[in-house]
């Protein structure tokens, strides 16, 4: 049962509507190498390089029907991974916010938002332990809070690194950000925040 509980949690499938495991998994990734044109897209990833490290957040955001994407790069300082993961879905949040704002994105519209962090899927939808970087972790949560009654947001889990295009691509923006911020700690002007 917990095992069935944590698929769900990963893949963000509800229980009572779609099979879980193996099958719910490669569903998933083909929706994320096909993603459909009736919805907004973001795919994200965070980097540390080392781990932990000078870090970094970076996401591509395709809006509805649109053939091009933006990506985006956030230096995060020093951080984590998981840091680095949450940098990316808050920049997301507010990218969207500031889309509805400008009308570029409509009322009630999907925005399906891929991740292979599970943890920090699990900390936004199922109210899961972050137990570091509690503070960026509940801006972000903040954030979705009025972004959810504004657009239908849904997360899907994906593995890392298993080929799927726009997950390769936030991977390498995220460490475009890690290198950006490691040369931002060096010259004395990122962030140096450890965890408590």
């Amino acid at each position: 049962m917990v095992a069935r509980i944590c698929d769900r949690v990963q893949l963000q499938i509800p229980a009572d509507k779609q099979a879980t495991g193996c099958r719910a998994e490669a569903a998933v990734a083909e929706l994320a190498r096909c993603p459909p044109a009736w919805a907004h897209i973001a795919f994200m990833d965070g980097s540390a390089i080392p781990n932990p490290g000078p870090c970094g957040a970076g996401y591509t955001l395709q809006l509805k029907g649109d053939r091009t994407h933006t990506d985006t790069a956030i230096p995060l300082g020093y951080g984590d991974n998981n840091k680095g993961e949450m940098g990316a879905i808050k920049g997301v949040g507010m990218d969207a916010l500031r889309a509805l704002e400008e009308g570029t994105m409509m009322e009630g519209s999907d925005l399906l938002i891929f991740s292979d962090s599970a943890l920090c899927i699990g900390f936004l939808e199922h109210g899961w332990t972050f137990s570091t970087w509690l503070e960026l972790g509940h801006e972000t949560r903040a954030i979705f809070k009025p972004l959810r009654k504004r657009l239908r947001v849904r997360f899907y889990w994906i593995r890392g690194h298993a080929g799927i295009p726009g997950n390769e691509l936030a991977d390498k923006v995220a460490k475009k950000a890690a290198k950006e911020a490691a040369r931002q700690l060096k010259e004395g002007e990122g962030h140096d925040e450890r965890p408590p």
